[in-house]
């Protein structure tokens, strides 16, 4: 009778740890999902944003009435202004 009881309770803490372990790397499986999908977005984010300021700096010289060959050189300068603090 000892034997069945010691039976089960080594059963039942082996079948605790194991759902500790499976909780924990279900655990670690949906934060590094998260933190990949949080990279995801930050880098799209930077991309439509640099896009929208290179367009905005673009259309804002060309405002200007510069000739094709100074824009970039205004583009620059129109970034580098708007990077100052």
């Amino acid at each position: 009778m000892k034997i069945y009881g010691l039976i089960i309770l080594a059963l039942m803490l082996a079948g605790a740890g194991l759902y500790h372990l499976g909780r924990r790397d279900a655990l670690a499986t949906t934060n590094y999902a998260t933190a990949i999908s949080t990279v995801k977005t930050l880098r799209d984010k930077g991309v439509i944003y640099a896009q929208v300021s290179h367009s905005a700096a673009d259309s804002l010289c060309r405002d200007y009435g510069l000739p094709e060959n100074d824009i970039p050189k205004c583009v620059l300068g129109v970034r580098e202004a708007s990077a100052k603090p």
